[in-house]
């Protein structure tokens, strides 16, 4: 089967569809727990780069626009999580992460 892989940014109303991820990472804290911190995390500036095959979501890492002193403006990604069987897509999405740092910054 010939499965395409779409690496996007999520849309803010979008983000409750890496929930289901976040779990598999957390799987001892309530999902509603979760969710909550999740809205914490958007206020706070937290964005998402999701995989998708097909129709299906199957990895995300969640990104920063930060400032530092000593470098200006910078992208930190983290939390990389892939759906076990698309391990061997980790290494694109990281990569895709940092190209997509590049095309977020504004000056």
């Amino acid at each position: 089967m010939d499965r395409r892989l779409l690496i996007r940014l999520l849309a803010e109303q979008e983000l409750a569809i890496i929930l289901p991820l976040v779990q598999i990472l957390n799987p001892d804290v309530a999902p509603d727990l979760l969710a909550q911190r999740l809205q914490d995390m958007v206020e706070q500036g937290y964005q998402c780069v999701a995989v998708f095959s097909d129709d299906d979501c199957v990895g995300v890492a969640g990104i920063w626009q930060e400032t530092r002193f000593w470098c200006g403006r910078y992208l930190r990604a983290f939390g990389a999580v892939v759906i076990w069987m698309w391990t061997t897509w980790s290494l694109t999405l990281c990569i895709a992460v940092l190209a997509l740092g590049d095309s977020l910054w504004t000056g």
